[in-house]
């Protein structure tokens, strides 16, 4: 009973996770509400699977940490959804979704820690396919940051009338405001395909990896790219300070870039 509750709520969070995903590139009510009934129904399980399990009603235990997990993902989906109800907040839940659907890929993989076989296997294709997913983000994130730091450039260079040689080769401000946000747009679902993903690695390592620099820097750059989209699109917070807030987020993704780079290189 416990595991079919607990692949159904998998399998729903999954599903509201991709609509989600998807209407960061449609902005349509009808993609909104498709999510926020998925996520709807991931809840229904999630609490099923919480309430059968303080119960005692079925004969398999979670740890405290599963325990924890599964109450956290609850809380969070049901948090949103009842905001959901008052405000209409729908790219607030392409951050929600996603983080639920990763405490869930957690525990799904932590008994594959140690054992070898088919689970082992699975963990190495999808870590895999974390690593590709998280480059390729990190590419289009750089692209964005490469905009918003033209932005700037071009802004001072407005504000304070000093038109160097650089300033004059770059577009408009409009255009590079543009550029950034759709590379921020297209780089934002897939390295949250990236981060998912990769929780399939911490449950298969430890979720004490969560503590380090190189795994919690691009949760929280994550993080601060979701807001920066939510802000730009639902209130139009455009110019210098998301530019700014653009280039914190890339630093952060940068810093665990260059710390992955430099284990590799001493053979860490």
């Amino acid at each position: 009973m416990l595991k079919t509750l607990f692949y159904t709520s998998v399998a729903c969070h999954g599903a509201a996770t991709t609509v989600f995903l998807a209407y960061l590139f449609r902005f349509r009510s009808g993609v909104g509400r498709l999510a926020r009934g998925a996520l709807w129904l991931a809840l229904i399980a999630q609490l099923a699977l919480v309430g059968t399990a303080v119960s005692g009603a079925s004969a398999v235990e979670f740890t405290n940490l599963e325990m924890g997990l599964h109450i956290a993902a609850a809380v969070l989906d049901l948090c949103y959804l009842l905001l959901a109800v008052r405000f209409e907040v729908p790219l607030l839940g392409a951050l929600v979704a996603p983080i639920s659907t990763a405490l869930l890929l957690t525990i799904l993989f932590v008994p594959a820690a140690g054992q070898s076989g088919q689970s082992t296997q699975m963990v190495g294709v999808i870590t895999y396919v974390h690593i590709g997913a998280s480059i390729l983000g990190f590419v289009f994130f750089t692209a964005s940051f490469g905009a918003s730091l033209a932005y700037l450039l071009q802004d001072y260079s407005l504000r304070t009338k000093r038109r160097l040689a650089l300033t004059q080769m770059l577009p408009p401000l409009a255009r590079l405001e543009r550029l950034s946000f759709r590379m921020l747009l297209f780089g934002f679902p897939v390295f949250t395909v990236g981060l998912i993903l990769g929780t399939v690695w911490v449950g298969h390592v430890g979720v004490e990896v969560f503590l380090r620099p190189q795994v919690l820097f691009p949760i929280v750059a994550w993080m601060v790219f979701g807001v920066l989209l939510q802000m730009y699109s639902a209130s139009g917070w455009r110019g210098t300070r998301a530019a700014i807030l653009n280039i914190v987020g890339y630093l952060l993704v940068l810093q665990s870039v260059l710390i992955y780079a430099l284990r590799g290189a001493l053979g860490a």
